[in-house]
């Protein structure tokens, strides 16, 4: 992940994405590696890359995008000084279930907005991106609880640790609730969307 300094804009119109685009592929007659996925935003960017060769860093990788665009947007912008914020920050993806998972990740920001303009669309709504957040919390206060009462841990959790965040069930898994404690879970899934709301 790459993020701008002090949070900022990486990308202020459409030439500007085209232009990272245009970097990696620059980078990569250079070098030999494979893009996976990308996620371009306004202030940072997500890539699923992989080295073709053991001497090969991603470091390296990651500077010939960088470098460039940084040098282009300074330009562009006429400023100077670093773009973005700290080293880029990486994670080694060492398993077929570990790839999705950063894969579905990547695409996450992607996803939100495409079904935040669906909704608008469809329901004549105005919902925005921290909207969705805010009904996503209820969400998973309330799933909390469930996994809580049902006997999940962070055991049973299938994400990496860094997205750890709270107890998932494990995958295929079958359990009893007793119909008291489900109740319970509605209730407090309702008491939250009320209070979030009020």
């Amino acid at each position: 992940m790459l993020r701008g300094i002090d949070k900022r804009d990486l990308f202020l119109n459409d030439s500007d994405y085209q232009k990272v685009i245009d970097y990696i592929q620059r980078a990569k007659e250079k070098i030999e590696f494979t893009v996976y996925a990308y996620c371009l935003l306004t202030n940072h960017t997500h890539l699923l890359l992989k080295k073709q060769t053991a001497s090969l860093e991603i470091g390296d990788i990651v500077k010939r995008i960088t470098v460039g665009h940084a040098q282009y947007h300074n330009v562009k912008n006429g400023r100077t000084g670093h773009l973005f914020q700290n080293r880029f920050k990486s994670e080694a993806v060492e398993s077929d279930t570990y790839f999705l998972t950063v894969l579905r990740y990547i695409h996450i920001p992607e996803t939100l907005e495409a079904v935040i303009e669906m909704l608008n669309a469809q329901y004549g709504l105005s919902l925005t991106g921290e909207d969705v957040i805010a009904l996503g919390k209820t969400t998973l206060t309330a799933e909390r609880e469930f996994n809580k009462r049902a006997g999940f841990t962070s055991a049973h959790d299938r994400l990496p640790e860094f997205f750890q965040d709270e107890a998932v069930p494990p995958h295929n898994a079958t359990f009893d609730v007793p119909e008291a404690d489900l109740d319970a879970v509605f209730a407090f899934a309702d008491k939250a969307s009320v209070e979030d709301v009020g």
